[in-house]
């Protein structure tokens, strides 16, 4: 599992490849609460590179999602493959994220949100 987070204008890219699994979680859930706190409030995770991810991987995008939150934040999902998104279907996660197949439009719409707190 590897996580690389970049910066695109206001819009914080978080891009996991390889497989999120049980063993990950608690590694990636300290990075992650490292980052979130330091940064703003849009967020693209890119799951691209994500090969596959169980149900504790799972755990970690809704604890992103709730950190978020916290600070009236968005996160958005991009490009999950076919066996990511049927897991995010059958566990209603599709309903917690906006999920995009297009980067461009998802920077446009998370830059917007930015915006607004403003």
């Amino acid at each position: 599992m590897k996580l690389t987070h970049r910066t695109v204008g206001n819009v914080h890219i978080l891009e996991f490849s390889g497989n999120l699994m049980h063993h990950d979680v608690a590694h990636v859930t300290q990075q992650l609460h490292q980052i979130v706190i330091l940064h703003s409030t849009s967020w693209l995770i890119d799951l691209t590179e994500l090969q596959q991810i169980d149900i504790h991987g799972l755990s970690v995008l809704l604890i992103m999602s709730k950190l978020v939150q916290s600070t009236d934040g968005e996160v958005v999902l991009l490009n999950p493959n076919e066996i990511v998104h049927e897991l995010l279907t059958l566990t209603d996660l599709h309903r917690l994220f906006a999920i995009y197949a297009d980067k461009t439009a998802a920077l446009a719409d998370l830059t917007q949100h930015s915006l607004s707190l403003k």
